[in-house]
């Protein structure tokens, strides 16, 4: 009897798998360039039954290296850490193959930089990949409210040893030779009067970069903030009717710029650098910065409330370092945090998601005040983000991992309150790049550990979600097969050529996403608006930003590898440093982080790569009392409090490390 009973129990369970390997219409969906490796690695399948079996499998050869099972539709093999950071896997359930994968450290990373950078070279007006400047702003299709300089300073000073060791592409005299030519001729778009004479203005009226060797980031960003010296006023070419003006967020922006300058004040003059801080100065009240914002907009993504927060945060780290009076622009942040937290309602996803890709111009603003201005920050403002985080958990619990609109709309309504119905709808690529800075920001700040676990899931699937695993099973970019690398397919619908921003010609444009329709009805061809958006790219880049931050790792190891939290002099010890900076597998890279006493710089401390490809970076330190001419050997006067910096400020990465006597 109990034979037939284990026979019978084996039978029901291979008959299960069975069943659902072979009456099912089986699709895979993941991440098609990869997974961190250190990361969640979940993918989602068409609807399993729970308990159906899947295994990984190495591409070369199809070896079997990994078995887990489906459930609730998601396939995890998040456990699975290969050593060899070059090699290809696929996913296999039945007969049914995914794409192939890569599992390397920091992939996201080193699979959207370059992709990322590229998108701000390339559709830069006039003098980009077109001689247009549709909008007139520094960047095509941008506007005021769009963020392409700030999200380039955040991305540098969250990882500056990357971008200034990627190989420059613009070369300022070759671009400047050709906007000065005579015979140069831009095409006509709406709000460009001015565009070409600005240009020409930008390469004769203004204090030029130091040195041969400038990053193209630094370029980028120098560019930014010199053609809005020579040309600060815009107007929204997509019907706004605030018309044609200086608009407060173009002052914003100029907050990142200057609050970032002490890391890149050996490439731009100091010059440039006052002329623009006595314009943001004289701008910031003429703007009304200093007051109480309370327009909410529609999802257009124009006027998100609370937008004024983290600039005015800036400008009071500006303002106590250059020795003016600091506490207009503190009471300012607190007071708009104050109306935000009394009047802003959560569960109204107009407030949230509504926002389109402008959200996190609000929450990273509002995290940004807990987690780096704690003690000033308004005492109800944890208890605020605590019930964000707890609405961000509750609209994502789906097969996806990926959060919605609310109860029954996945993305933002089609057509919302300004589209006519004869336009495909709303599209919101943004929305997804920019939100794993907002849960990677919110996982730093919860207490509960699952929720912070869930939100660095969240964080991690939003990314896959941009590059397939969505029910398009596409990559946001239409250019994905050639902009970015082990993609397959790239999205689907192409918008009509030669029109606009020309955004077709332009390395790295995200174009779309997946909507509401592909979620509820599984269609593959009902698809919203196909055209990409500087300020898609723009919160891509502040997503990529706020995860790099959050991903990077210092440690202080003793000889046994053990991370201590206080070390004692004339002892050895390892800084051990984990961040995305190498620029290949093949050979070992250097960084270099920075150790302060307090706020006095002690010195700069080079740490090389354990591994090509490992990113994974260590040195040998030693701290003593008395004076010495050994290496990587530090004189203290007595006990102390040191940190290790790299990066800058808000942005940047630290370790606080207590150093005693025994």
């Amino acid at each position: 009897m109990m034979l037939i009973i284990i026979i019978f129990l084996v039978s029901c369970n291979k008959t299960k798998d069975t069943l659902a390997v072979n009456q099912v219409d089986i699709k895979i969906y993941l991440n098609q360039s990869g997974f961190d490796s250190e990361w969640p690695k979940r993918f989602t399948t068409s609807d399993l039954s729970d308990g159906t079996k899947f295994t990984l499998h190495a591409s070369d050869n199809e070896k079997q290296l990994y078995e887990g099972i489906i459930k609730n539709s998601i396939g995890d093999f998040s456990d699975f850490q290969p050593k060899n950071a070059n090699k290809e896997y696929f996913i296999k359930i039945g007969s049914v193959k995914s794409d192939i994968f890569r599992i390397a450290p920091y992939l996201m990373f080193y699979t959207s930089y370059k992709p990322a950078l590229q998108f701000m070279i390339d559709s830069r007006s006039v003098i980009g990949t077109h001689n247009s400047a549709y909008g007139g702003c520094p960047w095509r299709d941008g506007t005021y409210y769009s963020f392409e300089m700030p999200s380039l300073v955040m991305l540098y000073l969250s990882n500056p040893n990357y971008f200034e060791n990627i190989v420059p592409e613009i070369n300022y005299d070759t671009d400047k030779k050709r906007v000065l030519s005579k015979d140069f001729r831009i095409t006509d778009e709406p709000n460009d009067d001015e565009a070409l004479e600005t240009a020409r203005k930008y390469y004769t009226d203004l204090e030029t970069l130091i040195g041969d060797d400038v990053p193209d980031i630094i370029r980028l960003i120098h560019w930014g903030v010199g053609w809005y010296l020579l040309d600060p006023d815009s107007h929204d070419p997509s019907g706004d009717p605030k018309g044609n003006k200086i608009h407060d967020q173009t002052i914003e922006q100029f907050a990142f710029f200057l609050y970032g300058y002490p890391t890149y004040k050996k490439y731009i003059p100091e010059a440039f650098y006052k002329k623009a801080l006595t314009f943001t100065i004289e701008q910031w009240k003429k703007t009304n910065l200093f007051d109480v914002k309370t327009e909410i907009g529609s999802f257009k993504g124009r006027e998100t409330p609370g937008h004024s927060i983290l600039p005015n945060l800036l400008m009071y780290e500006v303002a106590k370092r250059e020795g003016l009076n600091e506490q207009r622009y503190l009471q300012a942040a607190i007071d708009q945090t104050n109306w935000i937290i009394d009047s802003l309602n959560l569960n109204d996803p107009i407030s949230t998601k509504g926002q389109r890709m402008s959200e996190y111009k609000l929450y990273t603003s509002l995290t940004t005040f807990y987690n780096q201005f704690n003690e000033l920050a308004p005492k109800s403002l944890k208890e605020y983000l605590d019930k964000y985080a707890d609405i961000i958990i509750s609209r994502s619990n789906n097969k996806w991992d990926f959060r919605k609109y609310n109860d029954s709309l996945w993305s933002i309504p089609r057509h919302g309150n300004k589209l006519p119905k004869s336009h495909p709808g709303w599209n919101e690529p943004g929305n997804i790049a920019a939100f794993p800075a907002l849960a990677y920001e919110l996982s730093h700040i919860v207490e509960n550990k699952q929720k912070r676990k869930r939100l660095k899931t969240l964080a991690v699937s939003h990314f896959d979600n941009l590059f397939g695993r969505n029910p398009v099973s596409a990559h946001s970019a239409n250019r994905g097969v050639q902009d970015y690398e082990g993609v397959e397919r790239g999205w689907p619908k192409e918008y009509k050529k030669d029109v606009c921003a020309r955004l077709e010609l332009v390395r790295g444009t995200l174009s779309s996403s997946a909507a509401t329709e592909h979620y509820v009805n599984g269609v593959k061809d009902d698809f919203r608006w196909p055209e990409g958006w500087v300020n898609f790219n723009a919160a891509f880049n502040v997503g990529l930003a706020y995860a790099s931050l959050h991903n990077m790792q210092f440690e202080i190891q003793d000889n046994t590898g053990t991370n201590m939290q206080e070390i004692i002099f004339d002892k050895s010890y390892d800084v051990v440093f984990k961040a995305p900076v190498s620029l290949n597998n093949q050979q070992r890279t250097t960084l270099k982080v920075d150790l302060y006493n307090g706020e006095e710089f002690v010195s700069s401390i080079t740490l090389k790569e354990t591994e090509p490809g490992s990113s994974i970076y260590k040195s040998t330190l030693k701290f003593s009392l008395k004076s010495s001419t050994l290496p990587n050997t530090i004189q203290l006067e007595g006990d102390s409090n040191l940190s290790l910096k790299y990066g800058y400020g808000v942005f940047g990465k630290r370790l606080d490390i207590k150093v005693k006597r025994i």
